[in-house]
């Protein structure tokens, strides 16, 4: 009989009788899906592409966007909600440089030189050529969320100007369009309120079904289409929208290069400007570049620090009797020779009216009490009461009365605020009207004192004589 160990000694060798192919087989086989799986995850990883931007501090970039609007343009007159057709074409080129890259998805900073800002614009029998003063051509771009804030460190804009340079699809946000995660050909993604409000120049957005897909990969350029409507909001105003894009990602550059956009707008007429029922077409073209005339990199280093007085708008009213600087969230309405209608339109809330006129002919000297006099005259059954009456002088050494008066119109509280503001000898003269809703007084704040410190008595130019 075998013992114990006899059995251990004949197990020990019979294990190492098996045949040598099992062994060998086990391991050729692990190898084989070792490879297989390889080989396959290499597909995989062929078959994603990675759309993820990357721009670096200091990139320099040519951009190049034409656009071209059709339509009708909708206004009330007497009442009556009035047509009229209108279209825009304007081409719009700069050099760009990133001030910071994209390590934010929400924040970003650029400073531009324009050196093409033309644009055309029809409405009715009407045009008009609005264009971007020589000395206002260097703007700092910069992107908070759903907005993108155009200033010139040089110079205050005008409102047209700014007009001209607030265009859909900036170049500060069209990359932000991207997942920025690898995707495959089909694959979709969408985008946040903030970034379709920020492409399209829009204070807000909802109801969105807007979505991209990657279309195709060729020749190391990843292809997307866009599709979808959104609703909006503009200066308090809604809007509803359908947009179609195409949008190419340059896969060397790790940027947009190219971004062609198709929008079709039905805007309702607003306080601050007219209804819009209108097709516009955008293209956008990138080019990188390794250098730029204009931005230098001493033209960069000497930028200043960003403030709150650069935002501020410019106006001269036509007479060049007087002008002064506003904040952005005051609208000029009218613009007669000498008299400038303003709106003031916050979070998309009508808040107050301003009425700004030279006075030509020059009175004799009226007291405080005999303004309020006037006043009270002008309001007619309107008055009600004087809130308070003051009397000063601005650090311009203009004289300036400042009288509050409160009333009723069409049985709604009213609340008024009149300036009568003379330069030091009383040769020049100018009156401001603030009219607002006494429940908007916090809103409004300070508005009026703050407009009052901008305004500047001007020199009219001097007319030729006649000749005889």
């Amino acid at each position: 009989m075998a013992t114990i160990t006899e059995l251990d000694d004949q197990a020990a060798r019979s294990q190492y009788r098996r045949p040598a192919s099992a062994g060998s087989s086990c391991r050729l086989a692990m190898i084989l899906v070792a490879v297989y799986l390889a080989s396959a995850s290499r597909v995989w990883a062929a078959d994603t592409v990675d759309l993820t931007p990357n721009l670096a501090a200091h990139s320099l970039a040519r951009i190049d966007i034409v656009v071209q609007v059709g339509g009708d343009a909708q206004l009330f007159s007497e009442g009556k909600k009035t047509s009229l057709p209108m279209s825009v074409v304007a081409n719009v080129s700069y050099d760009e440089s990133r001030l910071t890259g994209t390590s934010s998805a929400t924040s970003s900073r650029s400073v531009r030189y324009y050196d093409t800002a033309n644009v055309a614009i029809k409405i009715a029998s009407g045009s008009q050529k609005p264009s971007l003063r020589t000395d206002r051509r260097l703007i700092i771009a910069s992107r908070e969320k759903s907005a993108v804030r155009l200033v010139c460190p040089a110079a205050a804009l005008a409102r047209d100007e700014l007009d001209l340079l607030e265009l859909p699809a900036s170049s500060l946000v069209i990359d932000e369009m991207l997942p920025h995660k690898p995707v495959a050909v089909g694959d979709t993604w969408t985008h946040s309120a903030d970034v379709l409000s920020a492409l399209l120049d829009l204070d807000a957005a909802s109801d969105i079904e807007v979505t991209s897909r990657l279309d195709q990969v060729a020749d190391g350029v990843a292809k997307v289409v866009l599709s979808g409507s959104l609703r909006g909001a503009v200066s308090g105003v809604g809007t509803e929208i359908e947009l179609k894009a195409k949008y190419n990602f340059d896969l060397q550059t790790k940027r947009v290069n190219y971004f062609a956009l198709l929008v079709k707008e039905k805007r309702a007429v607003g306080h601050v400007g007219p209804g819009l029922d209108v097709v516009a077409k955008l293209l956008v073209k990138v080019t990188p570049i390794a250098q730029s005339v204009h931005l230098t990199p001493e033209v960069i280093a000497a930028l200043p620090s960003a403030s709150d007085q650069q935002a501020l708008l410019e106006y001269e009213a036509p007479s060049h009797t007087f002008g002064f600087k506003y904040d952005r969230e005051w609208f000029v309405t009218s613009d007669e020779p000498n008299i400038a209608i303003l709106r003031m339109v916050k979070r998309g809330e009508l808040v107050a009216q301003c009425n700004i006129a030279a006075i030509l002919t020059v009175q004799k000297e009226i007291t405080l009490a005999g303004f309020q006099q006037e006043i009270q005259n002008s309001l007619g059954k309107n008055f009600g009461q004087f809130i308070r009456a003051a009397e000063e002088t601005t650090p311009e050494g203009y004289h300036v009365y400042r009288v509050v008066a409160e009333g009723r119109v069409s049985d709604l509280p009213i609340q008024w605020i009149y300036y009568l503001v003379k330069n030091a000898d009383g040769s020049q003269q100018a009156s401001l009207a603030f009219t607002l809703e006494p429940g908007l007084t916090e809103k409004f704040g300070e508005s009026d004192r703050e407009l009052l410190a901008q305004l500047r008595f001007l020199t009219p130019p001097v007319k030729e004589a006649k000749r005889r």
